[in-house]
């Protein structure tokens, strides 16, 4: 199983980061090292996230840091299609599959 990010979801985690590391470099280093924490349990684990209103889109927090990952599972991949700030609603995810 391959994990991939969409285009708007790698922008997400670069704004994050880049957010982040201008209050607090060693906090970026934490959100980053939890995501790709998060990555590989996916990989083992692709549906450990709960389902969303959409059929085919799950969430997974990333405590204890206040973001959510909105992921997709097909047969031989995970996509990455977005990242959020909790303080967001996170049913404001767009309803498309758009890369």
């Amino acid at each position: 199983m391959k994990l991939r990010f969409t285009r708007p979801a790698a922008e997400d985690i670069t704004a994050i980061l880049d957010y982040l590391r201008l209050r607090s470099p060693q906090g970026a280093k934490r959100v980053r090292d939890r995501v790709r924490a998060i990555e590989k349990l996916l990989i083992e684990l692709p549906f450990a996230g709960a389902q969303t209103r959409l059929d085919w889109l799950r969430r997974i927090t990333t405590k204890p840091y206040p973001y959510v990952i909105f992921y997709e599972v097909t047969a031989d991949e995970i996509i990455i299609h977005a990242i959020r700030h909790t303080a967001m609603n996170p049913e404001s995810m767009p309803d498309s599959r758009d890369a």
